[in-house]
C-alpha cells in the first residue's frame, strides 16, 4: 500500500467513527417527561419540556454528537391517523424506542401501535420516568418497582420487554437506561452511543474514554502520514487542523459545553483553573500556544523535510508523537474535568441543585 491509499485509508477510519448514527424514538403518555429524558441523555436543554400537557404536536428530532432523538406525537389521533402513522414518521428506520410513562402501563391506549411494534420485530425499552415520586405508605420503593414490573410482564406476555425506573430530577436510573439502550443496539453502534450520551457513573466515563483513545490514534496516525508531504510547511496546517478537529470532538463527546462548565463553577470555583485551561485548548491561538511547548520537534520535523527520505521518516514519527502529546493531555483533562462536574451534579439534590444546563425533570 503506498502512500496515498494509507492516507485515505486513515482519513475513511476517522470519518467511520464519525459516520454511524443512532435512531431513538420516544411516545408515550402526555406529561411523562420525553422531552426531560431527551435532554438528560444528551447533558443539556435542547427539548422544551411541558408540565402534563403534550407539547408534541409533531415529530420533534433532535440531534445530538451522532444520535437523533425524535419525539413522537399521539398514535391514532385525527391529526395523525394509525394507518399512516407507522411509515409517515418511518419507526421502523430507528434502532429502538422507548415507552415512556410516569403510572401504570396499560397499553390498552396503544395496542394498534404495539401490535404493530411486536409483528416488526422492534426493540422497545419500557421507562418508569419519575422515579422520585413513586410513592406507597405501605410498600418500599423495591415493592412498588416489583409490582410494577410484574404487571407489566403480564401485560405484554408472550413479549418480553425491559423495565427501567428514572428520574430526571434526581439523575437516578438514567445510568442504567443508557446500558439497557447500549445492550440492545447493533453491535456496529455501540460505540457511538458510547461516545454521544451524558455520563452519570464512573464505568460509563471510563468506557467514553476508551472509544475517544481510539479517535486521538487515528489522528495521530493522519499527522504521521502527513509528514510525508513534500512541501514545507504545508503539513503543519493539515495537522493543526486535524488537532483543532479533534480537540473540538473530545470536548464534545465529555459534554463540556460552555454553559454546563458555567454553572459548575458557581458550585466549584476552585475549579476556575482547569476549567479556564480546557477553554483555552479550545482555541485556535490556545492551540497554537500548546504547540510551541513542542516546538523544537516541530522545527525539526519541518527542517527535515529537506533531507530525502530520512527527513520524510523523521517528520512522520514527530508529527504522530505531538499529535498523540497534544491528543491526550487535552483528553486528560477533559476526562478529569468531566468526572468532577458529573460528581458534583450527582450530589445535588435539593432546591438549589446543579443539573446540566438546566435540565428540570418535568
Amino acid at each position: 500500500m503506498n502512500l496515498r491509499e494509507e492516507t485515505e485509508r486513515l482519513r475513511l477510519e476517522l470519518e467511520k467513527l464519525d459516520g454511524v448514527k443512532v435512531r431513538v424514538a420516544l411516545f408515550g403518555q402526555p406529561g411523562a417527561g420525553k422531552s426531560s429524558l431527551i435532554n438528560a441523555l444528551i447533558g443539556r436543554d435542547v427539548a422544551e419540556a411541558g408540565e402534563r400537557t403534550d407539547t408534541t404536536i409533531v415529530a420533534q428530532r433532535y440531534h445530538h454528537d451522532g444520535v437523533e432523538y425524535t419525539d413522537l406525537p399521539g398514535f391514532g389521533t385525527t391529526r395523525f391517523p394509525a394507518d399512516t402513522y407507522w411509515e409517515r414518521f418511518q419507526i421502523s428506520d430507528h434502532d429502538l424506542l422507548l415507552c415512556v410513562k410516569d403510572g401504570k402501563f396499560t397499553l390498552e391506549d396503544d395496542k394498534l401501535f404495539f401490535d404493530e411494534l411486536w409483528k416488526r420485530g422492534k426493540v422497545c425499552i419500557f421507562v418508569h420516568n419519575k422515579l422520585d415520586t413513586l410513592w406507597s405508605s405501605s410498600k418500599t420503593l423495591e415493592q412498588v418497582k416489583e409490582e410494577l414490573t410484574g404487571e407489566l410482564n403480564q401485560r405484554i406476555a408472550p413479549h418480553v420487554a425491559p423495565l427501567v425506573f428514572t428520574s430526571c430530577r434526581t439523575r437516578e436510573g438514567l445510568d442504567e437506561l443508557e446500558r439497557s439502550i447500549w445492550a440492545h443496539l447493533p453491535e456496529a453502534k455501540r460505540e457511538r452511543w458510547e461516545r454521544a450520551v451524558a455520563a452519570y457513573s464512573e464505568e460509563w466515563l471510563d468506557r467514553k474514554r476508551k472509544v475517544i483513545e481510539r479517535e486521538v490514534y487515528v489522528c495521530a496516525a493522519l499527522s504521521a502520514a502527513n509528514g510525508f508531504n513534500p512541501v514545507p510547511g504545508a503539513d503543519l496546517a493539515i495537522d493543526i487542523s486535524t488537532l483543532a478537529g479533534l480537540l473540538v470532538r473530545i470536548r464534545g463527546h465529555y459534554g463540556l459545553s460552555d454553559k454546563r462548565l458555567e454553572r459548575y463553577l458557581q458550585v466549584v470555583p476552585a475549579a476556575k483553573l482547569v476549567v479556564d485551561k480546557l477553554l483555552q485548548y479550545a482555541t485556535r491561538e490556545g492551540l497554537f500556544r500548546l504547540l510551541r511547548r513542542f516546538a523544537s520537534q516541530t522545527m525539526q520535523r519541518q527542517v527535515g523535510k529537506f533531507i530525502p527520505l530520512v527527513g520524510q521518516t523523521i517528520a512522520a514519527m514527530v508529527g504522530y508523537g505531538v499529535t498523540l502529546q497534544v491528543g491526550f493531555e487535552f483528553l486528560d483533562t477533559c476526562h478529569k474535568l468531566a468526572r468532577e462536574v458529573m460528581e458534583a451534579e450527582l450530589s445535588q439534590r435539593g432546591p438549589d441543585r446543579l443539573l446540566p444546563d438546566s435540565v428540570d425533570g418535568k
